[in-house]
């Protein structure tokens, strides 16, 4: 899906068991740290942190908001 919208892949992960995690009050990266699960959404994190510093520095206008 990532490729089709042209868009960087952040992590693949399973997602129906970190859901169930996480509505069970037990965060994967909490309840179980050292599954692929669990390191798959930290490298989400990661590249999201480092896409949104890199979008920072960029030197795109700032849309200005009439007030």
């Amino acid at each position: 899906m990532a490729a089709e919208y042209g868009v960087q892949l952040l992590a693949n992960c399973p997602w129906t068991p970190v859901r169930e995690e996480a509505d069970g009050g037990a965060p994967t990266v909490v309840s179980a740290p050292d599954t692929p699960r669990a390191a798959a959404i930290i490298e989400m994190a990661r590249h999201a942190g480092g896409a949104l510093a890199r979008v920072g520095r960029s030197s795109r206008p700032v849309p200005e908001i009439d007030s």
